[in-house]
């Protein structure tokens, strides 16, 4: 809907000196009206590779604030008046759980590509908002990347 700047915190931490395992946290916020969001998250590692290559899966699940939740999936005034839907107001707290498959690979010494799937499945009452056309949220990416 609108532009926002925002940041964000991530930690990690590894069981082991292979960071084959591991456990995270991420806080993202922005301007008052953006609101908080939380992701706890618990990963594996395939391989024995060091290098940042191979491949990764892991699962997470997210928390936000009522910002943050009616940002995504809640209806204004405006918006209902325009579109025909409910207005909407969504609570803080549980948003989704999902799962995050990724493969990382060196084409050559500078350009990486990277392949991701993940789903992710809505708390109950972002599976009732009128913005929500699913219960559930599935996502495949591709990316090229050229390391300057």
């Amino acid at each position: 809907r609108d532009s926002h700047l925002v940041g964000f915190l991530e930690v990690r931490r590894a069981f082991g000196q292979e960071w084959r395992n591991w456990i995270g946290a991420r806080a993202m916020g922005g301007e008052t009206d953006f609101g908080w969001l939380g992701v706890l998250a618990a990963g594996h590692r395939f391989g024995d590779r060091l290098d940042g290559t191979g491949t990764e899966i892991f699962i997470f699940s997210t928390f936000g604030t009522d910002d943050f939740i009616t940002k995504d999936f809640g209806v204004t005034a405006d918006d209902a008046d325009a579109s025909g839907l409910p207005e909407t107001e969504l609570d803080g707290g549980y948003r989704s759980t999902g799962v995050t498959l990724i493969d990382r690979r060196y084409l050559t010494r500078n350009i990486h590509l990277i392949a991701q799937a993940g789903a992710e499945l809505y708390s109950s009452d972002i599976q009732e908002s009128p913005v929500a056309r699913e219960d559930f949220e599935t996502e495949i990416g591709l990316s090229v990347v050229y390391q300057f």
